[in-house]
């Protein structure tokens, strides 16, 4: 009975995981990879975005060292990555403040639930 449960769970979390990586973003156009690779690596910090150990701008700098480009400014590439976190938490059913820090203004703040 256990195992059962078990697969059953683990056969949900694999539906979910696929749900958010074939969702559509739009702005997928900006990455110079398949959507695939730059949604893995936002999905593996996604909690500590959540967590606010790191903010937007950190992530588009580790998105650069794994080696993914952009056919934007880095600044227009926050918005297709706000919006792909935001359907993970949607998703997850949690909230989450997402923290973008610009160099010219205030850190903003953008709370999802």
């Amino acid at each position: 009975m256990r195992s059962f449960e078990q697969h059953i769970k683990d056969k949900r979390r694999k539906e979910k995981i696929e749900k958010i990586f074939n969702h559509h973003v739009n702005g997928d156009s900006f990455f110079q990879c398949s959507s695939y690779v730059w949604k893995t690596v936002i999905f593996k910090n996604y909690n500590k975005v959540k967590r606010k150990e790191m903010n937007i701008e950190q992530l588009i700098l580790l998105m650069q060292k794994e080696g993914i480009q952009f056919t934007q400014h880095p600044s227009l590439i926050t918005y297709p990555i706000i919006d792909f976190i935001k359907y993970i938490a949607k998703t997850c059913n949690e909230t989450i403040e997402i923290e973008s820090r610009n160099s010219l203004s205030r850190p903003k703040i953008k709370k999802v639930r």
